[in-house]
């Protein structure tokens, strides 16, 4: 695998500096896809806050923030974004919630808590470990086969916006979702704390992940998949019913969830307002997105 030219700076910095660097998670995915990608997610071993700070006193780095609470950090490299962050674990004490953290640990214990086996993959980008694979649950296996598994039968349940994910990798990859997939995440909304979870916890991630998915190019694919898997339930809305076709030509995901919405009925359609309130999208750019989404939504 080819090291990203935009990351190198990093990397010899790091080394120079005496930290271990790994790249983690969607950008070793993508590239052993063949993928491309802009997004970099770098372990440190050690503390990312502090090589967060020492960079920032060289020439090209900047820093953008630290968040201690997680041990991360967000710096800019020649301009470019690049998220460091210190090995973690996570726990939680009830669906949703927000995770109880600890770092720092090995890279290995890190893996434990990545949504998917595929992106619990680290490589070794300095010291006399370059390119050393850690890759305990077979993830470089899970691409070849171009499938989606968790980690552990609990993770859906734990942290149900991976079920939205689940149907956006699915989709993106042309990944498939094993049977066992299917029965973890059946089996995680079933219990009551997830149903309807955008208005009590993580209405803000949800929002996110269900952006993301309707961002794609085959977001009516992602949805569809989404809607078999029960995902909307997150919403607190009953199994959609999906036109195999849609004539909307617009890329704004609040229009094509409305648009979702508008096709079963006016009373689905209704709960738009209260569920983009949770998503706590701002008051401004929520009147905004309403005034221009619904005049466009009533010409469809």
């Amino acid at each position: 695998m080819e090291i990203p030219e935009v990351i190198r700076p990093l990397i010899l910095a790091a080394k120079d500096l005496g930290f271990r660097l790994f790249l983690v998670g969607g950008a070793v995915r993508d590239l052993l896809l063949g993928l491309k990608t802009i997004d970099f997610d770098l372990l440190v071993d050690g503390s990312a806050l502090d090589l967060a700070q020492a960079l920032a006193g060289l020439e090209g780095f900047s820093l953008v923030s630290l968040h201690k609470p997680f041990g991360t950090a967000k710096i800019l490299c020649n301009g470019h974004p690049v998220d460091l962050a210190s090995p973690r674990t996570e726990s939680y004490s009830q669906p949703g919630a927000l995770p109880v953290v600890q770092y720092p640990v090995p890279v290995s214990e890190d893996l434990l808590r990545r949504d998917f086996r595929c992106n619990a993959i680290a490589v070794e980008l300095t010291s006399s470990g370059f390119g050393q694979w850690v890759d305990p649950h077979a993830g470089r296996q899970d691409l070849a086969d171009r499938k989606l598994a968790v980690l552990h039968p609990l993770s859906y349940l734990e942290d149900p916006t991976r079920i939205i994910r689940a149907a956006r990798f699915a989709t993106r990859l042309g990944f498939t979702l094993a049977d066992r997939e299917r029965k973890l995440i059946a089996a995680a909304l079933t219990d009551e704390r997830v149903q309807g979870m955008v208005y009590r916890l993580r209405g803000v991630r949800l929002g996110i992940e269900l952006r993301r998915l309707l961002e794609l190019e085959s977001w009516l694919e992602g949805a569809q998949l989404a809607n078999d898997l029960g995902a909307f339930s997150l919403f607190g809305l009953a199994k959609l019913n999906i036109p195999e076709t849609c004539s909307l030509q617009s890329k704004d995901w609040l229009l094509r969830f409305a648009w979702l919405l508008k096709a079963n009925g006016q009373s689905a359609l209704e709960s738009l307002p209260e569920l983009v309130k949770a998503f706590q999208i701002p008051k401004s750019e929520r009147e905004k997105l309403f005034r221009v989404n619904l005049e466009a939504l009533e010409k469809i």
